[in-house]
């Protein structure tokens, strides 16, 4: 890995598919320090979060439907990196108020 791997901004895909009943998406990171942007979908405000070695982070169905979420390429560093993300969808019976 080089670092040069990134995801564009998206949504989970059960915020489009009704026959998908996942509420919720967590996501682990692995290994050299990347960020996580989310975008709003109503008025662009951008949202910037370092995901760092073993960190979790938690998002239900309402984030997932207001703001886009991605990872942001890395600039070019002269280093190469490594990371893994494990993104897992999930269920979860508790609402967001």
């Amino acid at each position: 890995p080089n670092g040069s791997s990134w995801r564009q901004p998206h949504h989970d895909a059960y915020k489009f598919n009704s026959n998908l009943r996942e509420n919720m998406t967590v996501i682990a990171s692995l290994g050299d320090t990347r960020v996580l942007s989310f975008k709003h979908q109503t008025n662009g405000i951008l949202v910037h979060a370092p995901l760092k070695n073993g960190m979790l982070i938690y998002f239900n169905d309402g984030i997932n439907n207001d703001w886009k979420h991605g990872i942001e390429p890395l600039l070019a560093s002269g280093h190469s990196t490594s990371r893994v993300a494990i993104s897992m969808w999930g269920i979860s019976r508790l609402q967001a108020h």
